[in-house]
Parts: structure tokens; sequence; C-alpha cells
């Protein structure tokens, strides 16, 4: 959506005029004080003096003309009542909640106070918004419905990662000269439709909430030119502006071996210096010999842009954090397509699908040797090291899962990102065929065999959820499922699934499904483990732990002087600075819904953040048994809360780098081994069938399996590490923590403050 700030200032004639008819009056008033002050004029100086005064007041006309003429009528203040320039909560250039405001005014005002047109003009592209993070999520529901309806829609669906309030109603009103006046944070019970006649001074709808970080009610209005870029949003109202024109940005086609390096030595400042997981995935050895290679092999000569975005790519895959990302895309829309795919299934190379339609489906399931002369096993290594991104730590699930996807690492990455690339590969299989495979463009790309079918449990389970973020139903006399896709959710369903919960407490067995659940909120975390838990939780020394406190180097959303971290703290002995976490909290029983029977949660490489820390939390008390594959984060820690987003001086590539490591739990055992995701209690391997044509829920199925057996809690393996911190006093950051929690359960608050993860 087209959105952000900013109009036209003053031209210059007109600034010209304004000065000098403020010249003309100071001069006036001297000249009259002067007269009264002076000795008596003669006749002629008084004459001279009535003919200068009646041409100095016509000089004051036609400068009054001319500025009438040139200066364009003010814009109508959009708070009903107020004076402009009123309550501006913040303008263009200051940071609102550590991210800096390009083009926005957030004007604060009673919550329902009408919002008026500034101008006459249509409405254009009404919708939902969410804010997030520095963007915004814009949802295009039924014009039929007013304001309200609209927004109460999107808040039941939930998913959003914002207070309820902060969903509000966005639109546009487009100018007769093509500019276009943005609004957010509006509500009520009317009705405006794209393309609509407004007038200056009609109501718009009623001040409501848009930033989460803003504690008062407010507006947000911005301000698009003809191009859609940004436009200064306070001069059309008279304002002394604090808007900042951007400077055109230009992504070059090619690179120096110089600009390169300097581009390529600013991100690995910032993992180096600011990234706190770095060695958890690699050793200091590895990454500075990585460095060192591709400073002297990789960028020792001149570039283009997409050879020096493949470089980043493989620096980004070797760190491989499922929070960090190349946010400025490679334009891939006219590059071709190979018709065999390969993907790794176990150890093995094998085909996983091809071109439909063109007789090939033999291949489905052949083990392949070599691929344009390189062996299988060279080609999977380089793969698993340099082009698999979006894992955690030493977590293999996801790893592997993207792996038996992703067709395209397979191949030369001059191929596949290039468009002067050879487009044929030569495959050999283990049988020792041959097969020339000729790429085709994707407008001739015939889709894939097999075919992805939602009769297949795979992607049927992705679709389960598209009405509703929970499901529960029986699946014998003594089990209920629980599915649940996301831990943010509305209230209404938050409500709505205790209410359930409460409805099933008496059933034995619960399967609850957290795949494909990429995590959410950690209130309603919180808040759902309280109706699982039967004791308080352990108090296990979670902490945050940052490199720095700032400044941040080469960021966009940060000042160069800003600390981001004031509140984390030194401790001796210790790198960084640390900080009591939010995510590792003593928890109580639910005293009016509490389930006791036994529970068994479905796990993989798509159950991510909360999806992971739930059940950790239950596991980690002896509450619950996981059944499937290992989670997507990892168990004792996650990278994440704040970020760095680095534009890189030469190429202008934007990258996303988490700053704060959040410890969940120390303890390693055989149940719970360094650096990888939650494990299963009871694994259930992934295999071709159940990625690419099984009908059957081969992790639900091991789960009714267990549950007929019998099998429940196995073997403790933190018996020993909790007897051992029991009997000893915990360091700070620790010892704070149990403090805290000891203060909080005493005064019978818990205090959870809510977050995205």
């Amino acid at each position: 959506m087209e959105n952000n700030s900013n109009v036209r200032r003053f031209t210059g004639t007109a600034i010209m005029v304004l000065v000098a008819v403020v010249a003309f009056f100071m001069s006036i008033g001297l000249s009259v004080q002067v007269a009264q002050a002076g000795p008596a004029m003669s006749h002629q100086e008084q004459a001279r003096n009535t003919a200068l005064e009646s041409s100095h007041q016509e000089q004051a006309q036609n400068a009054a003309q001319a500025r009438t003429q040139v200066q364009p009528q003010l814009y109508l203040w959009p708070i009903a009542g107020a004076k402009i320039g009123d309550n501006i909560l913040f303008r263009p250039q200051q940071y609102v909640d550590g991210n800096l405001n390009f083009g926005n005014l957030i004007i604060g005002a009673p919550e329902g106070t009408p919002v008026v047109a500034p101008v006459d003009g249509v409405i254009h592209r009404p919708g939902v918004a969410v804010k997030w993070g520095t963007g915004m999520q814009t949802y295009h529901t039924d014009e039929d419905r007013t304001w309200n309806e609209q927004i109460s829609s999107v808040v039941a669906e939930g998913g959003y990662g914002v207070p309820d309030r902060c969903v509000s109603m966005t639109l546009g009103i487009r100018t007769a000269d093509g500019d276009k006046l943005w609004f957010s944070g509006l509500n009520g019970d009317m009705v405006l439709k794209d393309g609509q006649q407004i007038h200056r001074g009609d109501t718009l709808g009623y001040v409501a909430w848009y930033e989460p970080s803003v504690d008062e009610p407010h507006i947000c209005f911005s301000m698009s030119g003809k191009n859609n870029a940004g436009k200064d949003p306070m001069t059309p109202f008279g304002l002394e502006t604090t808007f900042i024109e951007p400077e055109a940005l230009v992504i070059p086609d090619s690179l120096t071996a110089e600009q390169a390096q300097e581009d390529f030595r600013a991100l690995m400042d910032v993992l180096y210096n600011e990234y706190p997981s770095l060695y958890d995935v690699v050793t200091p050895q590895e990454i500075a010999r990585f460095d060192s290679l591709t400073v002297s092999r990789d960028l020792a000569k001149d570039l283009s842009y997409t050879e020096f975005w493949l470089i980043l790519k493989r620096t980004v895959s070797l760190v491989h954090d499922s929070h960090i990302w190349i946010m400025t895309a490679l334009n891939t829309s006219e590059l071709n397509v190979a018709n065999i795919f390969p993907g790794v299934i176990g150890d093995s190379l094998i085909v996983t699908r091809v071109m439909n339609g063109k007789g090939l489906e033999k291949y489905v399931g052949r083990r392949i040797a070599a691929i344009d002369g390189r062996p299988a096993e060279d080609i999977i290594e380089e793969v698993r090291t340099f082009k698999v991104d979006g894992y955690d730590g030493r977590s293999e699930s996801l790893r592997d899962y993207r792996m038996s996807q992703g067709w395209n690492w397979y191949y030369d990455d001059r191929d596949v990102y290039s468009s002067s690339g050879k487009k044929e590969a030569v495959i050999e299989f283990a049988d020792g065929e041959v097969y020339r495979d000729r790429w085709v463009s994707p407008r001739r790309a015939t889709g894939f065999w097999p075919q992805p079918s939602l009769e297949m449990a795979h992607y049927s389970h992705l679709l389960r959820y598209k009405d509703c973020p929970y499901s529960f139903r029986m699946l014998n006399d003594s089990t209920v499922y629980f599915g649940l896709n996301a831990f943010d959710i509305s209230k209404v369903d938050r409500d709505a699934v205790r209410d359930s919960i409460a409805a099933y407490l008496d059933v034995p067995y619960m399967v609850m499904d957290l795949r494909n659940n990429p995590g959410g909120d950690v209130f309603f975390t919180n808040e759902l483990l309280s109706m699982f838990i039967n004791a308080p939780t352990r108090d296990l020394g979670g902490y945050s732990w940052v490199k720095t406190r700032g400044p941040l180097r080469h960021s966009l959303n940060y000042t160069p002087d800003q600390i981001v971290f004031p509140d984390y703290e030194p401790v001796e002995g210790k790198e960084g600075y640390f900080a009591p976490s939010e995510n590792s909290r003593v928890l109580y029983p639910d005293s009016a819904v509490n389930y006791r029977g036994r529970l068994y949660i479905l796990t993989d490489e798509t159950s991510c953040s909360a999806a992971s820390l739930f059940p950790s939390v239950l596991v980690r008390n002896r509450r619950a048994v996981t059944v499937g594959r290992e989670t997507q984060t990892c168990y004792h820690f996650m990278t994440a809360m704040k970020y760095n987003e680095v534009r890189l001086p030469n190429s202008k590539i934007v990258l996303h780098i988490p700053l704060v490591r959040e410890v969940f739990d120390a303890a390693v055992t055989p149940r719970t081994p360094a650096g990888r995701g939650l494990m299963p209690d009871y694994p259930v391997p992934a295999t071709y069938e159940e990625y690419f044509t099984a009908k059957e829920d081969f992790v639900l199925d091991r789960a009714l399996e267990l549950i007929a057996e019998g099998k429940y809690l196995g073997e403790d393996y933190f018996a020993e590490v909790d007897a051992a911190a029991d009997k000893k006093d915990r360091p700070v950051p620790w010892l704070v923590l149990g403090i805290a929690a000891a203060v909080a359960a005493a005064a019978g608050i818990i205090a959870v403050t809510r977050r995205r993860r």
C-alpha cells in the first residue's frame, strides 16, 4: 500500500514576497518613529513622504495580492475542534519506540474525537490497518460494513501481534493534484468506500489507536505524491517542518572490489560485535577462515550486484539464524526453471518432483549420483553449509525439511540466478543413466508432479485453520484433539480456547498440535501454560544477554549515538550485558481451568518461537511429552526481541540482524543436547511420503498409538541438574530473577509483559 508523509514547500518566489512584506512593515514602523522624533519637515519632504507612503501602500497591496495568488489555502487540521499543531506527539525524523519515523505526524486527541478531511478529494483504498514493526499490514474487507464492523472481523481472526485497540481503519484521500493523504488510527460506525467523494471538513472517522508503543489515543497522518514517494505532512498546515526529502536510492548494477569488500566488512563487523549467538553455529576458527577466504577469493575482483548478493546469502546461510535475513530481495522472475527437482531425504540426493506432463515421472524417487560432474555428497555438504538458512543453532529438523524442498540449491548459482547462465544440467543417476535437463522459462512451466493436493496430510494441515486459529474435536471416547496455529490470537479466541479446555477437563488424554505454529504472544503463552501445569514451574534462571548496549553500526532504525539497551548491566567475569528475561518466569496453575490429564504435544520443524517455548516449559516440568520432530527454535535460547536493520553503504542491501539472546534454560542433558531444538520424546522421522504424497498424518497416528500402549513420561533427565541447583545459590543475574519471582509470588501477582516473539 502506498503510504507515508509530506507536502509541498512554498516556492522561492513566495518566500521572497513574504520577506519583502515583513521588511516593508518593519521599515514603516521605523520611519514613523523617526518622523515623530526628528525635527519638523519641509512641505517638500512631507509631500515626498506622502508619495512614498502611498507607494508603499500600493506595494503592500500588490505584495498581499501576489502572496494570495502564490500560497495555497492551508489544510484544515484533521482533529475537529483543535488548532493547527495541537498535541503533535511525534514529528518526522523523531524516533518512535526506537524506530525512525520518516514522515508521519502522530497526533494525540481524546478517544472518539472526530477526524475530518483537510481538503476535498476522493476516498482511496480504505482498509483495516495493523502496525507491524516499521511497516503496516492492511486488510481490505467488505466496504459495505462500517469501520467498526470491519475492525471487529480482523480482531476476531487474530494473529496480528498488537493490542486489539491498535487494530484500526486506514484510508487515503486522493486530491485533485494527485497527492494522497493517509490516515490510520480511526474507528466509527460509518461507511466510506473507495472512490467516494469527500469534502473539506467531512468526518472520516474517530480517534482510536495505531502505534502500540504510544500510550494515549492518536492518529497517524502522512502524505505521498503522484509517484507514491513520501511528502512533507507539515507545510500544508503552515507548520515549520522537520521532514527531510528522501534521496533517490540508486541500486548499483555492479560493485568494484573495494566497494564489495567495504560492504562485506560492514556486515561482518555487525555479526562479530552485535549478533550474540555467532559462536553457537560456527567456531571462531570457522568464521575467521570464511571471512579471510571470502575477501581474498570472492571479493578480489569487480562483481555484479547479483554476484555480491549471493555472497551475502552464503554468509547468512553460514550463520543461519531464523531471525537473520536479507531484506533486499533478488529479482528472479525471469530466471529459468529445471525439469528435474532434486532434494535430500535422509542422506540421499533424490528426485523429489519433476515438471508435469513431460513424461519424466519415472525419475521420481531415483537417487542422483552427480550433477554436472559434481558428486552428490559434495553438493549436499555445500548446500547444508552455505545455502540453507532460517534455522536456529544446531537444530536439524527445519534444515532437513528445507533441503527436501529447495531444488534450486543443488545447481550452480550462476545458472539459477544469472540470466546469462547455461540453463542446462547433466544429471547422473546412481544406476548409471544420464539425463540432460534443458531448463524452461517460467511461462512454459507446467507444474509439479507429484502435484500438491489438499488430500495430502502435509497440505491439508496447512489449511486447517483458515477459518479459525484453533480446533477442538474428540478423536475417540477418551482423547481430545486441540490444534493451535498461533499464539497471537484475539481476546475473543483466547476466551473461546479457555472455555473449550474447561469443557474437556474430564477427558483423560489430550493431543495438542503445535505444528505449523510460528509462535506469537508471550502473555497468551503463559496464560495457556497455567491451564496445563499442575504445580509452580521451576525457576530456571533465564536471562537476556546482548553484546553491546549501543550505539549500533550501519543502522537504519537507530540513531548513530543511541543507547539501545540502557537497562542491561555488566556481570563481573562475563562478556556483554545482562537483564532478567521476560520469557522465563515462575508460573502458577490456573485455579479455575486446569487440565490434569495426560498431554501429548505434536511438534516438528514448523514449531517456532512460542510454539517451541510452550512445550519446553511443560517438558522441563515433567508435565507433557512431545511426539514428532525437533522444534525449529532452540530449546536453550533464541536470538530475537530487538533488531538492527543494517544498510550496506555501497550495494544498499538491507539485512535484519537480531540483537538479544534470550536464554530459557542452561541445562544440557541427553534430553536437551546443546544447540538443538526441543527434541521429541517419541520421534517420527521425516519421509518422502509424508512431505510429498501421503494422506495419512503419521505424527498424529503415532501419538494415538502411544496412548493406546499406555506410554507417557520416561526417564527424568533433569533430576540430577535440579538437585544440584537446589543445593546452591544462583549467581547474578539468576539471583535477581529468583528474588523477583519470590516477591511476585508473595504479592499474589504474576507480571507478564506482552511481547511478540
